[in-house]
């Protein structure tokens, strides 16, 4: 949906920008998706054990880990990222618009523990289907997002920018 949302309304340079961005955060979510991943492993034994007060006491110790982390991953992307995208391309208005969106995808960042803890920790109680249900609001909500920026801004490109920064 946000490729074709893309391809209609935005110049060809945002949806490059937009490839190697998701290029560059996969190396940037790795350590989120790790550790959301485990909680999916850990939250179903201690649900089988019927141990819901430690399931509580790992959640919030895993959040504060997760922050700090991604604090931590955030600030190393922000400086680093202008080095990263030579490795993808020598064409300086590509490195503008690249550049563009990798700043301001950090405020993402932020928003993935949540949305990727969320969902293992549903799938870990056996309760799968509120994690489809989460992934189907995030898609709701970047139509929306997408949406409201159009009509905001009068700009196709800035409202698909903003619901991609809001919900990637």
């Amino acid at each position: 949906m946000i490729n074709y949302a893309i391809y209609l309304f935005a110049n060809p340079m945002i949806s490059f920008g937009y490839v190697v961005l998701l290029r560059i955060q996969t190396l940037m979510f790795t350590p989120i998706q790790g550790i959301s991943q485990g909680i999916c492993i850990v939250t179903a034994h201690l649900t089988g054990a019927k141990r819901f007060k430690t399931i509580s006491q790992t959640l919030k110790k895993l959040i504060i880990i997760v922050m700090l982390v991604t604090a931590i991953v955030g600030v190393i992307y922000l400086f680093s990222y202008k080095s990263i995208i030579v490795y993808f391309t020598d064409n300086t208005e590509a490195k503008k618009a690249i550049g563009s969106l990798i700043v301001f995808s950090i405020l993402s960042l932020f928003s993935q523990p949540v949305v990727r803890i969320t969902n293992y920790y549903f799938i870990g109680i056996g309760k799968s289907i509120y994690s489809l249900l989460s992934i189907l609001l995030n898609v709701s909500m970047f139509v929306v997002f997408m949406l409201i920026g159009e009509v905001l801004f009068n700009s196709h490109e800035f409202g698909i920018f903003m619901a991609i920064v809001l919900l990637m």
